[in-house]
């Protein structure tokens, strides 16, 4: 009978060694999943710290908007005190009436010039 392990070069007791029910492999495998374990409560403990730093971030930042409402309020409410101030000590522009078209009034020497200047007028584009 022919050993083909032997004729590939491959030792049957290593390969014993490397199946899981070997305690060098049990004890591989406990290793491993300790080892995995740690490295998972530790990101999970990083993933913690930097949701609180966010929240402590975004606390400030809501903190420091809403001061800065407030200050744009109170400055808002000032420029209006002042405007008030102002427009009380500017003076008031008179208006000018307007003259309502209608009918007009005129004596017999306003239409004897205004006959007059018509006639002197040539009648062209000129």
């Amino acid at each position: 009978m022919v050993n083909y392990a032997k004729e590939y070069g491959i030792d049957l007791e290593k390969l014993k060694q490397e199946s899981p029910d070997t305690p060098d492999q049990m004890i591989a495998h406990r290793n491993h999943e300790r080892r995995s374990a740690e490295y998972w409560q530790m990101s999970e403990k990083i993933r913690l710290d930097e949701e609180a730093k966010l929240r402590h971030a975004l606390t400030a930042y809501h903190e420091n908007l809403a001061n800065a409402r407030r200050e744009m309020a109170l400055r808002g409410e000032r420029m209006a005190t002042a405007n008030r101030r102002r427009s009380l000590a500017v003076p008031k522009r008179k208006t000018e009436k307007l003259v309502k078209p209608g009918k007009h009034k005129f004596t017999e020497k306003q239409l004897e010039i205004a006959i007059e200047s018509l006639n002197k007028k040539p009648l062209g584009n000129k």
